[in-house]
């Protein structure tokens, strides 16, 4: 998922540049009105002069997109920046070969989806949710603490006897999102933490205690306290 970046705003100028039959920008663009229901106030150009550090981050929750999408026109990206004191030219200011080459070089050197929708004309998360389930269950906002309802891939291959992988940096990120997922992966914590400290206590009562009753008594009481 490129976050935040349209085709046409990383790509859409190979179609001049390298391969009239992408699906992307002209040589001759529509300039994007500053006010769709009022063209009196003048239009702004779509330019290849893309930051390199925005000036800030077009919105994207799914009444902005809306906006911009204005009903299939695709023409109220300026507008939407405009309304909520953006600057103007952002969503308009695209790169091409010259200034993200990396990017453009591998288009052209293997496939490239030039014709792709997210699931949700929305923000991040309930895209992500579709990503790992297949459904954002109506969901249309970011995730707000409510932990998501749906059968995840994840879940699914668990209830069947395969088992994945899940990594990341600082917390469980999406993996922490789904109730019956996230549900597992506490048991599993959990289980693994009574194997550690089961194995830490024999290890130590061993040397201390001969009787085994005492041992088994110690540790049986661990199991409970942990469990409870």
């Amino acid at each position: 998922m490129m976050e935040n970046r349209s085709f046409d705003h990383l790509l859409g100028f190979l179609k001049t540049d390298k391969n009239s039959r992408i699906n992307g920008l002209g040589k001759l663009n529509k300039p994007q009105p500053r006010d769709i229901n009022d063209p009196l106030k003048g239009f702004v150009s779509i330019t290849r002069n893309g930051y390199d550090v925005a000036p800030d981050d077009p919105l994207h929750d799914f009444d902005n997109i809306a906006i911009q999408i204005n009903s299939d026109k695709m023409n109220g990206f300026v507008y939407d920046s405009i309304l909520n004191g953006l600057n103007e030219t952002n969503s308009v200011s695209m790169f091409d070969y010259t200034t993200a080459p990396i990017i453009n070089q591998l288009a052209t050197e293997y496939a490239v989806f030039d014709n792709w929708f997210c699931s949700i004309p929305g923000p991040t998360d309930p895209n992500r949710q579709f990503a790992m389930s297949g459904t954002s269950l109506g969901i249309i906002e970011n995730y707000n603490g409510t932990l998501y309802e749906q059968q995840s891939y994840f879940d699914y291959l668990m209830t069947n006897g395969r088992s994945f992988s899940g990594y990341y940096q600082n917390d469980l990120w999406m993996l922490g999102t789904f109730k019956v997922l996230l549900l597992n992966i506490l048991s599993d914590a959990i289980t693994l933490l009574h194997f550690a400290l089961n194995t830490v206590l024999t290890l130590l009562f061993k040397r201390t205690f001969s009787n085994l009753e005492i041992l088994e008594t110690l540790m049986t009481s661990t199991v409970i306290f942990m469990t409870i």
